[in-house]
């Protein structure tokens, strides 16, 4: 068993991967927040609150920062709950969704997942990549679309957060565009760092600023805006989540990934 310490940033991500198992087998979600109680990964009362953070140094020789998001919140595509997510404080890198104003595949066929899996994964440290496990990640892979059929699997190491893993239920639209609700809603669920820092989904949250170099810049999320053929939704620079743009712009990634 690894003894527990008094912080995140103390475990090795090898001893970090072997908590993680520990809180996957726990019974439910309240026995997974004991489990990391024990270990010190939430404060006293079993909250995170964006203080439960490791650095990395990036294989760029650049630091990076990154925050406990969730406790046995995803599906491991080899079978299980993932026991720990993570996500980047701040954006590691900046890219377009695809080189042309198009969501047409959604997150499945874009440029973004395909940068993340390659060169993105390139930056992550030897010890960080031994212990990274793929999710199942839904997302509507359609685009533009008026269906949750439109919402579908894929198995990453790397992805970008959906709106409704940000912010919790998604209830904007409303007559004939409630579908979109629908379709947004069915791409997962609020992770407990954001329900726990009260991130709503029309609300600009000081949490949710991310910057890139020193600058806050808006960061995507991998969701695409069904209402629409060439935008996906980002947060925007001032903390801003129900916030969309055309697939070809430059923005901040922060990714989310398990162990």
């Amino acid at each position: 068993a690894i003894t527990p310490k008094d912080a995140v940033e103390a475990y090795t991500w090898s001893e970090l991967s072997e908590i993680s198992k520990e809180i996957g087998d726990a019974a439910d979600e309240s026995a997974a927040i004991e489990v990391a109680k024990k270990y010190n990964l939430v404060t006293k009362d079993g909250k995170l609150d964006g203080t439960q953070t490791k650095t990395l140094t990036l294989t760029n020789g650049e630091t990076a920062t990154v925050q406990i998001a969730g406790f046995s919140h995803d599906d491991k595509t080899s079978g299980g709950k993932a026991g720990i997510t993570f996500v980047f404080k701040d954006c590691v890198e900046w890219h377009a969704m695809n080189p042309r104003s198009t969501n047409t595949g959604g997150w499945e066929n874009s440029s973004m997942r395909s940068y993340l899996a390659s060169d993105v994964m390139k930056l992550m440290p030897d010890d960080l990549k031994a212990v990274i496990v793929p999710v199942e990640k839904l997302t509507n892979n359609t685009g533009q679309a008026n269906s949750v059929s439109s919402v579908t699997k894929t198995s990453d190491a790397l992805w970008l957060l959906s709106p409704v893993e940000v912010c919790g239920t998604i209830s904007r639209y409303s007559g004939s565009d409630a579908i979109y609700n629908d379709i947004f809603n069915a791409e997962g669920s609020e992770y407990k760092l954001f329900h726990d820092m009260s991130v709503r989904p029309t609300e600009l949250n000081a949490f949710l600023v991310k910057s890139f170099k020193g600058t806050s810049i808006p960061w995507w999320m991998r969701s695409p805006d069904p209402s629409r053929s060439d935008s996906f939704c980002d947060v925007y620079a001032d903390g801003n989540p129900s916030h969309r743009n055309v697939a070809s712009n430059l923005y901040g990634i922060a990714p989310g990934f398990c162990i």
